[in-house]
């Protein structure tokens, strides 16, 4: 199950490659806006996302340091 799994999640990660760069093809005269767009709402994303999986780790790192009793 777990072999199966990997495939429908790498399968979904390239549809959507396909699919976000149909706008690209679409509305090809504000092609540059539309790039420089999608780039920085997708590393805004993905530095969000960055810090959001270390907080946990962080929070038992630092209760697991600085426990009072």
């Amino acid at each position: 199950m777990n072999t199966i799994n990997s495939f429908l999640i790498t399968t979904l990660a390239g549809l959507s490659t396909i699919i976000g760069i149909i706008p690209c093809f679409i509305n090809s005269s504000k092609k540059e806006h539309l790039i420089a767009s999608s780039l920085a709402f997708s590393s805004g994303i993905m530095i969000t996302i960055s810090l959001i999986s270390l907080i946990p780790e962080a929070t038992t790192l630092l209760t697991n340091t600085y426990k009072q009793f």
